[in-house]
């Protein structure tokens, strides 16, 4: 019979169901039930409002107020109201011009104003008295302070992404560059706290949609495997903009706090890029252990590349973006060990022999795993990493109402690490038996955006994710039986089964007891947002569903743990005593 997931969920599945309910401004639009969502980092999640006034203070009514992005061919137009005031909402994040006309009036043209995820870009316009014909153009600039939103945190721009020395290409560890967010677990992977809540209290969303894995409650994409950083990652230049939440309003799903991703976009012009870093271990010092046994310098090679490319399908009309990220990492450990010596062994058969027995065949079988070892020796051994991560987005402006979005992201790894330590139940530091960890997430998700008038916009997702995780031991082959060892298990739990010999007398042998597990996580969205105007107040709400499904086997134990706590080999050749013995029995 297999095991269980480590919370005791069934092998064949189990389904997890989380709805949220908000009834702030529902009832004035005559809703019965709906549940909020609105709140997830948008994937068209720019806003610009402002005032039009004329040269005495005065509101501008009916001034037309034109927008447009050349890059993407986005244009949209408002009139202003009683207040002269204006609004755009649900935009992509771009770089936009502003154009406001009025009979009696100079145009006034602002240019360079950026959108940002939680911001809201406050322009106010002032007319100059004359004709329409003459222009009076300036730059925008971006407010030094928030006014509109009550939202805490920060964010971080493309090129920070890319420009910044941030190891293994992991976005999440840029949330440390802002207040209020810390790391409280000895983990290097996602593992982001705030404002001192647990870690797996913060929500992670990618263009509006989750990307968060079921079971962990932590990223899909930019989880760890076994070596405690991202087994796989979200490729960095396909990252337009990151913000984290880390107070507000805003719905973060976990509790604590958010952190978005908005991925890039074509545009009309094409753009890509390539890119290599490499590291390796000529600029390294020799560790303590390396000096002590003399030994050579620990192998370490590092090489992360990548690129980019995105442009118009069709111009003005459809874009694409895809972005490649990989990885091929060997890092040497070493670490002072025992084996028995030929000396242990023939003193144990001497001392056998003076009692009146002879050697155990497995106990001889068992100490010969160690060889070539002998004696204190070194372990020299080199751990790999292998992620392989793509991402493509689709943009398509359906008609001047609709604007359509769709994008898919794969990741694939293999973590090969010790995961051994010199105490009972630590496993082996050998190479052979390392912890093997493959890990695949994907994550598809597509939104509709919807204008149904200027003062009434609707955005629509649809998303879908999956995360596979396994921890298999190295030796997973190796049948024990071929040593004589019969630990009753099927060929799934193959391997050799943890022995100890002594607290830290010889260097464990096998994988740590755990393995193998693997499962499989998978997360059902939707969610429907909707942004009203009405004067000077503007309303958002909507609704969130979510199905999540997590499934597998943990096979804890099931190959068995040998401990023999004799100080020489007599002890195990002779199993002159019972071994302490942890299985699945």
């Amino acid at each position: 019979m297999r095991g269980n997931v480590d919370l005791n969920v069934a092998s064949t599945g189990v389904f997890m169901f989380r709805m949220r309910l908000s009834l702030s401004m529902l009832l004035a639009l005559g809703l019965i039930f709906v549940f909020a969502g609105s709140s997830h980092a948008q994937i068209f999640p720019g806003r610009i409002t402002g005032t039009v006034l004329d040269s005495s203070g005065g509101a501008v009514e009916g001034a037309e107020v034109a927008l447009s992005a050349g890059e993407i061919g986005l244009e949209r137009s408002v009139k202003t109201d009683s207040n002269g005031a204006f609004r755009f909402q649900e935009l992509p994040l771009a770089t936009f011009k502003l154009t406001v006309t009025k009979s009696g009036f100079k145009t006034s043209v602002l240019t360079d104003i950026i959108t940002s995820l939680n911001r809201v870009n406050e322009i106010n316009v002032t007319l100059s008295p004359g004709t329409v014909n003459v222009q009076i153009e300036v730059s925008s600039e971006a407010p030094l302070l928030e006014t509109q939103t009550d939202t805490v945190g920060g964010n971080i721009t493309a090129q920070e992404v890319t420009e910044l020395p941030v190891g293994n290409g992991d976005y999440t560890r840029f949330a440390f560059l802002l207040p209020g967010t810390s790391t409280n677990t000895a983990y290097t992977f996602t593992q982001v706290a705030i404002n001192g809540a647990p870690s797996r209290s913060v929500s992670f969303n990618i263009d509006g949609s989750l990307n968060m894995d079921a079971y962990r409650q932590l990223p899909a994409m930019n989880q760890g495997g076994n070596s405690y950083t991202a087994a796989t990652r979200v490729p960095p230049e396909s990252i337009q903009e990151m913000s984290v939440v880390t107070a507000g309003a805003a719905d973060t799903e976990a509790g604590a706090g958010a952190i978005n991703l908005v991925l890039k976009s074509g545009t009309n012009a094409f753009h890509g890029s390539v890119y290599e870093q490499h590291r390796d271990a000529s600029l390294t010092a020799h560790n303590f252990f390396e000096n002590l046994a003399g030994a050579p310098k620990a192998h370490f090679i590092w090489n992360e590349y990548g690129g980019s490319l995105g442009g118009p399908i069709r111009k003005n009309k459809t874009f694409f973006y895809v972005a490649y990220d990989g990885s091929r990492s060997r890092l040497g450990s070493s670490a002072v060990a025992f084996a028995p010596t030929t000396a242990d062994i023939q003193q144990a058969e001497t001392d056998l022999a003076g009692v009146g027995q002879t050697p155990n065949a497995l106990g001889l079988a068992i100490l010969k795993l160690y060889q070539p070892h002998s004696g204190q020796f070194v372990v020299s051994g080199v751990g790999s990493q292998t992620p392989d991560n793509f991402s493509v987005k689709i943009d398509h402006r359906l008609g001047g109402s609709d604007q359509l979005a769709a994008r898919y992201l794969f990741g694939n790894g293999k973590d090969s690490f010790p995961q051994g330590s010199d105490s009972p139940g630590g496993g082996s530091q050998l190479p052979q038996y390392y912890g093997v960890t493959p890990i695949r997430p994907q994550n598809f998700a597509i939104s509709e955006s919807h204008t149904f008038s200027p003062s009434l916009i609707n955005v629509f997702r649809l998303s879908y994710n999956h995360v596979h995780l396994g921890f298999f031991p190295a030796d997973s082959s190796f049948n024990p039986n071929s040593i004589g060892l019969d630990t009753g298990v099927s060929a799934v739990d193959f391997g050799l089964p943890e022995i100890d010999i002594g607290a830290g007398v010889f260097e464990n042998l096998g994988t740590n007891p755990s393995y193998p597990r693997a499962r499989t996580s998978e997360t059902f969205q939707w969610n429907d947002d909707a942004a009203l105007n009405r004067g000077k107040h503007s309303f958002q709400f909507g609704a969130n569903w979510e199905r999540n499904k997590v499934f597998g086997f943990n096979d804890n134990n099931f190959r068995g743990k040998f401990s023999f706590d004799g100080t020489y080999a007599t002890n195990i050749l002779g199993l002159t005593g019972t071994p302490q013995v942890t299985s699945n029995s």
